[in-house]
C-alpha cells in the first residue's frame, strides 16, 4: 500500500507530495495517504487520479467533494464516469 511507496522511496521530511491514483471511488487511499504522508513531515500538494467515479454521499456531495475540502488538497482527474458514458 501507500505506506510502503513511502518507505522504499527514503526520507520524504520536508518534501511536497503529489499523490497519483488510479480510481477515485470513497478516497480511502487519497485520505490515508495524506495522513502516512503528514506523519513523515511532509505535504499533500495534490492528488491526481485517473478515474473519477463521481460517487455521492448522503448529502448529494461527491466524495472529490469531500476531500477536497477536508483535506484542503485540490483532486484533479483526468476522466470521470461521466466522460466514459458519452
Amino acid at each position: 500500500g501507500s505506506e510502503m511507496c513511502i518507505r522504499d522511496r527514503g526520507d520524504i521530511s520536508g518534501k511536497k507530495i503529489l499523490i497519483i491514483d488510479d480510481v477515485l471511488t470513497a478516497g480511502t487511499a487519497i485520505k490515508e495517504t495524506v495522513e502516512i504522508i503528514q506523519q513523515n513531515n511532509a505535504k499533500t500538494v495534490a492528488a491526481i487520479v485517473a478515474l473519477d467515479r463521481m460517487e455521492k454521499d448522503a448529502n448529494s456531495l461527491t466524495f472529490k467533494e469531500n476531500l477536497e475540502k477536508s483535506l484542503s488538497i485540490p483532486i484533479l482527474s483526468i476522466a470521470t464516469f461521466e466522460d466514459l458514458k458519452e
